[in-house]
C-alpha cells in the first residue's frame, strides 16, 4: 500500500487552528483572573468601607465625648468651623483615671483613613500608636450639628443644646451630632458608595440649663472664674438655707395650704470660684479627686495637668454635700445656674 505525508500547507492550517484554539484559552483564563481580581478589589473595598463606619459608630458608643478640634493631630488646620473636617476625635474618661483620645483622620490623597492614638499630657497632642484602618476612601467630611437642626431626629426640635466642657482645648461633650459624610472610590467599574453616619457620645444629656444669673454677680478678681451652681434635693427632705429656696409663680396651680399659687423648690444655689489653667472648670477632673464637695476650698489637677484652686461657697449658710458632676432633672435649675445632686 502506498503512503504520503503531510503537505506543507495542510501543516500551516493545523498550526494555525492550533494557535487560535491556544489563544482562546489564553484569553478565557486571563479574563477569568481579571475578574476575580477586580471582584477580590470590589470586595476589599466594600469591606474596607463597612469597617470603617462600623468602626467609628463604635468608637463614638464607647467615648465621653465626640469632637472636631481646630488642629488635626498632625499639627494641620482641620477646618472644623468650614464644615468640612477631615478628622475626627473621640475622648474617653477612664474608669481607674486619667484620659484616653483617639483621632480617625483622612488622608485625600492616598485615600486612607487612619486611626490614632495619642496623649494630652504635656498639653499637645503626642501620638502613641497609628494604624491605617481603611483605604479606597474617596471623600470624609464632618461637621458639628445641633440636635435641633436634623430634620431626621424625631423630636429634636424640642431638644435643647447642651455643651459640656472636658478641660482641654477643642474637647466639648454634649447632645451635638457630629455628621460624618463618606464616599468609597470606585473600584472595578463599580460605583463609589456614600453615607452619612450620626455620631453621639454616650453621655449625651438631653437638658442642662446654663443660663444668666437672676441678679449680676460682682466682677471676680483678675485671673478668678465664676460659675453659679443649684444643688437639686434627691433624698425627700428640702433645704431651706436663709437666702430662701429657687421659686416661681405659677397661675394655674393651687397650693394645699391656699396660699398664693407659687411652686417652692428646696434647691441650695451656690457659687463656685476658681483659678488656674484652662477655659472651663473641668468638673469631671474635680470628681475624680473629691467625690462630694461642700463648703470650701479644693485643689485639684485639670485634664491638661495644671493645678487649679475652686471656692466653693452657698451664700450665708454652708453647702450641703453634693456630688460635683453637672446634672440634668425633670425640674430645671433656675436662671443662671449649673444643678447638682446632693449626697448622704
Amino acid at each position: 500500500m502506498s503512503s504520503r505525508g503531510y503537505t506543507l500547507v495542510e501543516v500551516l492550517v493545523a498550526m494555525m487552528v492550533l494557535l487560535v484554539l491556544i489563544f482562546a484559552v489564553g484569553d478565557a483564563i486571563a479574563h477569568a483572573v481579571r475578574m476575580e481580581s477586580v471582584d477580590a478589589g470590589r470586595a476589599a473595598g466594600v469591606r474596607s468601607f463597612s469597617e470603617l463606619t462600623a468602626r467609628l459608630s463604635e468608637e463614638a458608643r464607647s467615648s465621653t465625648a465626640v469632637f472636631l478640634p481646630s488642629v488635626d493631630v498632625l499639627g494641620g488646620s482641620n477646618d472644623a468651623e468650614s464644615g468640612g473636617a477631615h478628622e475626627i476625635d473621640f475622648y474617653r474618661r477612664l474608669s481607674a483615671g486619667g484620659d484616653a483620645y483617639v483621632a480617625y483622620c483622612f488622608d485625600s490623597h492616598a485615600g486612607t483613613v487612619t486611626r490614632y492614638e495619642y496623649s494630652r499630657a504635656a498639653g499637645v497632642p503626642a501620638i502613641v500608636h497609628a494604624d491605617v484602618v481603611a483605604s479606597g476612601i474617596a471623600a470624609l467630611a464632618a461637621q458639628r450639628t445641633t440636635t435641633s437642626g436634623l430634620a431626621d431626629v424625631v423630636g429634636g426640635g424640642s431638644v435643647s443644646r447642651v455643651s459640656v466642657m472636658y478641660g482641654a482645648q477643642d474637647v466639648i461633650g454634649g447632645n451635638d451630632i457630629v455628621s460624618v459624610s463618606l464616599r468609597s472610590q470606585a473600584i472595578g467599574g463599580a460605583p463609589g458608595r456614600s453615607i452619612t453616619l450620626h455620631l453621639a457620645p454616650r453621655i449625651a444629656p438631653t437638658s442642662l440649663a446654663v443660663l444668666v444669673p437672676a441678679q449680676p454677680l460682682p466682677p471676680p478678681p483678675v485671673g478668678v472664674r465664676t460659675i453659679p451652681f443649684v444643688i437639686n434635693i434627691i433624698h425627700g427632705s428640702l433645704i431651706h438655707p436663709p437666702h430662701g429656696p429657687w421659686h416661681f409663680a405659677d397661675p394655674g396651680v393651687q397650693l394645699p395650704d391656699g396660699g398664693a399659687s407659687t411652686i417652692h423648690f428646696g434647691s441650695v444655689a451656690g457659687v463656685a470660684q476658681w483659678i488656674g489653667p484652662g477655659e472651663e472648670l473641668d468638673w469631671l477632673a474635680l470628681a475624680s479627686d473629691f467625690a462630694t464637695l461642700s463648703s470650701g476650698t479644693y485643689t485639684y489637677a485639670n485634664g491638661s495637668g495644671g493645678q487649679v484652686t475652686v471656692a466653693i461657697s452657698c451664700g450665708q449658710t454652708e453647702c450641703p454635700r453634693f456630688v460635683p458632676l453637672p446634672v440634668s432633672g425633670s425640674s430645671p435649675p433656675p436662671l443662671g445656674s449649673i444643678a447638682f445632686d446632693d449626697a448622704p
